[in-house]
């Protein structure tokens, strides 16, 4: 599948080649940038994208640390990872990995 878009920094088309890279054509932007194309969503099947802000569902315990995340925290600016059941995000100092089973879109 080849897509084509307009870079929004300089209005110059570039596009979107079969292995999912961005490939953009012009001087100020000469690399490629990985678009993911996942089907990452959330426990109620709200799709999630790239720097989206969602909540906890339930309390989590995190492996191998004393840190007790409450139901209801909000998390903002995911990123998505290869994994379509999983987010990396940042919470409070800590970035850590969480499944997508226990987010719901905010």
């Amino acid at each position: 599948m080849i897509l084509d878009f307009i870079c929004g920094k300089c209005n110059v088309f570039s596009y979107l080649n079969e292995h999912n890279m961005i490939i953009v054509k012009n001087d100020h932007n000469k690399r490629k940038v990985e678009y993911n194309m996942s089907d990452t969503k959330d426990c109620n099947g709200t799709k999630l994208i790239e720097g989206d802000n969602v909540t906890l569902a339930r309390d989590l315990n995190v492996k191998g640390s004393s840190l007790n995340i409450k139901r209801g925290t909000p998390v903002k600016n995911i990123h998505l990872t290869h994994k379509d059941n999983e987010v990396e995000c940042r919470i409070g100092k800590s970035t850590i990995v969480l499944k997508t089973e226990f987010l719901k879109k905010a």
